[in-house]
């Protein structure tokens, strides 16, 4: 199959647009380089990576792609000449040999990106979260991954035992991703609940309350027959009667299963069910 080919004018402008996402980008940055202020998030980018500024500012067409009128980048790194007089080509080969294991990772990479939410999906139909995360939590927790990917993957982490160890290291990407973090922390109060079912279960991690019936065998010393309540009323919380959830994580919490109640409200936020 023939090559793509674009004309001077063609990826010029492609070029042209690039260099003013990349200057928009990095303004900031680059002020404060000049001034010799220090940031500890965007320096860390630029030099934990290695990538200046103006080498996000290259702009590259892609693999295979060749670009007339463009003998000048004959000499930059990872060109060759093209098929055409005066044309080029990124040389996706000769990245391979020179790079061949930062090529084979960012191929793994990205197959497991693209692999893992229809993966995802299917555990969900068929109600396999837990033991999917029982088996490959920490396993995806350690990858770097981008996207829908690593939002899945975090998920799944947190559904395994160590979920405390793994909120500790992520970032959260939304308030329901920031309120599973808190929950995994057991430091909910000030993290705005994401919805009812989140309300519910922060109130059990603020302001405990247990339902009556559970309180009363509790103060009768039954604490096993209180507990057998209190998954009761989460159970009849899952089916619409929040107050359950809020009584029933209270209850665990109180008779000392801290892990219990943090991994049941884990569970109840990202596996959904409802009846």
């Amino acid at each position: 199959m023939d090559s793509p080919v674009l004309d001077r004018a063609t990826w010029s402008d492609r070029e042209r647009a690039h260099h003013e996402r990349a200057d928009t980008l990095t303004a900031a940055h680059r002020e404060r380089a000049a001034r010799g202020e220090k940031h500890p998030i965007w320096d860390f980018l630029f030099t934990y990576y290695s990538y200046s500024p103006s080498q996000l500012r290259r702009w590259h067409p892609g693999a295979g792609v060749q670009l007339e009128d463009a003998a000048n980048r004959v000499q930059w790194r990872w060109y060759s000449p093209g098929s055409a007089p005066g044309s080029v080509a990124p040389d996706a080969a000769a990245f391979a040999r020179e790079k061949a294991a930062l090529a084979d990772l960012i191929e793994r990479m990205l197959r497991r990106t693209a692999a893992l939410p229809p993966v995802w999906a299917r555990m969900q139909e068929v109600e396999l979260e837990v033991p999917f995360a029982l088996l490959y939590g920490k396993a995806l927790a350690d990858l770097a991954l981008s996207g829908e990917a690593a939002g899945i993957a975090f998920r799944v982490a947190l559904l395994a035992p160590q979920y405390e160890t793994f909120a500790q290291s992520r970032t959260p990407a939304n308030l329901t991703e920031a309120f599973l973090i808190a929950i995994a922390k057991g430091k909910v109060r000030g993290v705005t609940a994401p919805d009812s079912l989140g309300r519910a279960i922060a109130a059990a991690f603020t302001t405990p309350v247990p339902s009556a019936e559970a309180k009363a065998l509790m103060d009768g010393n039954r604490t096993g027959e209180a507990i057998l309540v209190a998954i009761e009323n989460i159970g009849r919380g899952v089916q619409g009667d929040l107050r359950g959830v809020s009584e029933g994580l209270s209850l665990l919490r109180l008779v000392g299963l801290e892990d219990v109640a943090r991994r049941t409200a884990i569970e109840l936020m990202i596996l959904e069910r409802r009846g």
